[in-house]
């Protein structure tokens, strides 16, 4: 996890025996998640069986819950994935390298967070998910992996550098790289965004609005 989200490990652990350990850099981790292959499994497979519990230990929370309170009703659709908010962000390719990936087009945010990443060779076609944009780069690459996300809080929305190697400049503002900020909030309106630097051409257009009525 400190890996991936480059934050602080949420655990430690204590050998009780001799134990012999295999040390994976960040660099190596990173190719192997580019990569894929079968190195890949048992991570995923370690992902998928921690969040499996988690979510069962929250449903058994929740009917507990429920049964203390049958008024209030504590479980709905939006649980176990992205949040939908009043918040809607519209986002278009401001660069003609970015017009040219047909995938990229114009579209209407309402899910967050909404992640800004670099598509690898093992990306299966579809560039855009619910809260992802795949976005292909070439060497030298200004996107990295994990680059940054959109968010919200209450109505007002934030893009956070997830410490890409290059940083991200939002209104003319540098986050993350060599900038000692990692976070600046958008402006109700238009807004830009480029990733990997003031001169480069992963360049977009952000419109940040709170609607009357979410359709």
């Amino acid at each position: 996890m400190a890996m991936i989200e480059s934050r602080p490990r949420s655990a430690t652990a204590r050998a009780l025996e001799p134990t012999t350990i295999e040390v994976i850099e960040r660099q190596d981790f990173q190719q192997i998640l580019d990569e894929g292959g079968e190195q890949l499994v048992p991570y995923l497979t370690m992902i998928f069986d921690r969040l499996r519990v988690t979510n069962d230990r929250l449903l058994i929370a929740l009917d507990k819950l429920n049964e203390l309170q049958p008024a209030v009703k504590h479980r709905h659709q939006g649980i176990f994935g992205s949040r939908r908010t009043a918040v809607q962000v519209l986002i278009e390719p401001d660069s003609e390298e970015m017009h040219q990936q047909t995938a990229l087009k114009k579209r209407l945010l309402r899910f967050f967070p909404f992640h800004f990443c670099r598509r690898t060779q093992t990306t299966g076609t579809k560039a855009i998910l619910q809260n992802q944009i795949l976005i292909s780069d070439r060497s030298p690459f200004r996107v990295s992996r994990k680059h940054c996300i959109i968010d919200t809080v209450g109505d007002s929305v934030f893009i956070e550098d997830k410490t890409s190697q290059l940083g991200t400049v939002v209104n003319g503002i540098p986050i993350g790289g060599n900038s000692q900020e990692t976070r600046v909030k958008l402006i109700h309106g238009p807004n830009t965004l480029v990733l990997g630097g003031q001169d480069s051409h992963v360049r977009f257009r952000l419109d940040a609005s709170v609607p009357d009525q979410v359709v």
